[in-house]
């Protein structure tokens, strides 16, 4: 059961003033998508970096969440078999839930559920986030958490690579992206306003808890440009984001 939270929602983007780009290739696939068999599809988003504006001619990521009654096999094969097609357009494998896991997941997942109600466009249908609140103690339970296994995947990345730093650059490249929702998250823990892109999100961290993730911004803008950082700089890279983390989970623990 869902219970108390206030989310700063996202300004209200019109779909038509998105990326071109981005649209074109959203259209596309949910013109294919439409198509499945069985259930009618409740509610279309865009998620992710590209409902705030982040998108990237050089490296598009197009993330979408996909409601629907319920989500069976037909439905999931229908969508796979179109997965060739689009992905290599920049779209990533959808996100879909159905009106339940939304009205009974946010004790569970509220970091997940917090991130798409923090960053999404509303393309077609209802809309069923605006009925979502999730709890702080849940939100700041998962963000420790969350924080915690970071470390642990850092480290168990280091020892992975055994020297190899091309290896290291590039697990760099992919993981960074994927901090930026606890990021937001914890902003909305100190009382920050959320309702912005990745590299103010953890502007506005910094200023708000003293820790500096300017490591991971920097990853993140040569994730955009579809570059790695150079090989002489992955260890740095190590050691800046193993110190922000170890100090923002002290932040966190300290909400509690």
């Amino acid at each position: 059961m869902c219970i108390t939270g206030e989310v700063d929602m996202p300004d209200n983007v019109a779909w038509g003033s998105v990326h071109g780009g981005v649209r074109e290739r959203v259209e596309l696939f949910l013109g294919a998508a439409k198509k499945a068999p069985g259930d009618t599809m409740l509610s279309a988003y865009l998620t992710g970096a590209s409902s705030r504006g982040e998108y990237s001619t050089a490296n598009p990521e197009i993330d979408l969440l996909l409601v629907f009654p319920a989500v069976g096999r037909e439905l999931l094969d229908h969508l796979a078999a179109l997965g060739r097609k689009y992905g290599g357009k920049g779209l990533h494998a959808p996100m879909l839930l159905t009106p339940e896991y939304l009205k009974n997941a946010c004790d569970v997942f509220p970091l997940e559920l917090f991130e798409l109600m923090s960053s999404h466009v509303l393309i077609q249908g209802e809309d069923l986030l605006s009925g979502v609140s999730i709890s702080d103690t849940h939100l700041r339970l998962q963000c420790e958490r969350e924080l915690r296994w970071w470390r642990l995947q850092l480290r168990n990345g280091y020892l992975k690579a055994a020297g190899d730093r091309g290896w290291l650059a590039g697990w760099f490249i992919d993981a960074s992206p994927r901090l930026f929702k606890v990021m937001r998250a914890v902003l909305h823990l100190m009382g920050g306003n959320t309702n912005a892109g990745n590299t103010v999100v953890a502007e506005r961290l910094k200023a708000a808890s003293g820790v500096d993730m300017s490591a991971v911004v920097e990853l993140w803008e040569l994730r955009k440009a579809g570059k790695k950082p150079a090989k002489d700089k992955v260890f740095g890279y190590f050691e800046r984001w193993d110190a922000a983390l170890e100090t923002l989970v002290e932040k966190v623990d300290a909400i509690g």
